[in-house]
């Protein structure tokens, strides 16, 4: 039989008191990883369920925002087709003509590249106009004394010239009168409306400004009323650009912030 001194068999004591000591602590600081990995993940579920409030939030007031837009450019609308049915067209098909040239003039000048055609638009002022009126007045006036003969074309003529002059100046005070009312109808709901998307739209950044993404709503303009839009953008990684949220971007972004979270 073999025995164990005294000695090694306290020896064998300490290693193992000492092994059982490091253990220990070993299990204590692996309770204490958890405890702070679980205090983490919570925080960063109350993150991304807040930032998910604010943007539910958000995407609510932007709905109130479109349907109010809506009927106040139907109101806006509604004014405009009050108006005399040939002022209407009138207006149309000059502002239309005019707005397109504009248009692909001050693209044409950023390009660098030659102005549009305008043989098509009448651009021609009042005072352009007048003196029209004069030369063809005086080119009457030059028929007469070459052929007597053409008296009565003359006042003829003369009489047309003038009823043609009362309706230019009548369709453009009626035109004029209708851009007073277009203007005047804008002005009373275009800075409000500014205002408030501007108001949400600081609050939609900050909310996805806290979950490390980025967002901004912007008003879309364009010449027609009825395609005016209110626009929200979304960047839910830093290597993209902002891009317009539609359901499916939306859904995409909903997806990358929860495996964000589980990988927490």
């Amino acid at each position: 039989m073999t025995f164990i001194s005294s000695q090694e068999y306290a020896r064998s004591i300490i290693e193992e008191q000492s092994r059982a000591t490091r253990l220990g602590l070993e299990f204590l600081q692996v309770g204490a990883n958890h405890a702070a990995l679980r205090e983490l993940c919570n925080r960063k579920d109350e993150r991304y369920n807040i930032a998910l409030a604010e943007f539910n939030k958000a995407d609510e007031a932007f709905k109130e925002i479109k349907t109010e837009s809506k009927q106040l450019l139907l109101e806006s609308r509604a004014a405009i087709d009050n108006c005399e049915p040939d002022i209407n067209q009138l207006y149309e098909a000059i502002q239309n003509a005019r707005f397109q040239y504009e248009k692909e003039l001050e693209e044409a000048e950023a390009a660098g590249k030659m102005p549009p055609s305008d043989d098509d638009i009448d651009l021609r002022s009042t005072e352009e106009l007048e003196a029209e009126f004069e030369a063809q007045k005086a080119q009457l006036e030059i028929m007469l004394n070459t052929n007597p003969g053409v008296i009565e074309e003359y006042e003829k003529r003369k009489r047309d010239i003038e009823a043609l002059e009362r309706t230019i100046q009548q369709k453009q005070t009626n035109a004029q009168r209708v851009e007073q009312k277009i203007k005047k109808a804008r002005d009373n709901w275009e800075p409000a409306l500014e205002q408030l998307v501007a108001k949400i739209g600081e609050k939609f950044s900050a909310a996805f400004d806290r979950i490390g993404c980025a967002g901004e709503i912007r008003i879309g303009q364009h010449e027609d009323y009825d395609k005016w839009t209110i626009d929200i953008l979304v960047k839910f990684r830093d290597d993209e650009k902002l891009q317009l949220l539609t359901s499916q971007r939306q859904s995409g972004g909903v997806r990358h912030l929860r495996m964000n979270n589980k990988t927490c």
